[in-house]
């Protein structure tokens, strides 16, 4: 059995960056937390997919609008039905009220892991440690 990662560090020199970690869990009920949490349109969006796909998607916009939040260190005082993550390609930009365009970003967790890991952050230049 492998080891599952549970920590994700983001290190940014300036401007606002945050990250989630889900476990996706094949019999849950995304739907029935997406009508709670979500916009209209994600809803629609996950209504359209089939079920396998669905659960993958659902957690897929969570851990975007969950690293959004994060970045913004609101936590859920901001509303998440307030804004919307367009969920069904590996990178997804949101552009919040202020105007300003944010980029979500999927990482890939290691083969045999069920993890859905995304990152919200705001004017950046990714670079690879160690250089």
């Amino acid at each position: 059995m492998s080891r599952l990662c549970s920590h994700l560090f983001a290190f940014a020199s300036s401007g606002e960056v945050g990250v989630d970690i889900e476990e996706v869990k094949a019999d849950f009920k995304g739907m029935q937390i997406a009508s709670h949490f979500f916009s209209d349109e994600e809803i629609a969006e996950l209504a359209k997919l089939q079920p396998e796909l669905a659960n993958e998607a659902f957690f897929e916009c969570w851990t975007g609008k969950e690293a959004y939040v994060k970045a913004r260190g609101d936590g859920l005082s901001l509303p998440l039905r307030g804004f919307t993550m367009r969920f069904v390609s590996g990178e997804q930009v949101l552009q919040d009220e202020g105007g300003r365009v944010w980029t979500c970003y999927a990482l890939k967790p290691a083969p045999g892991q069920t993890r859905t890991i995304r990152f919200a952050i705001r004017s950046w230049k990714r670079r690879r440690w160690p250089p």
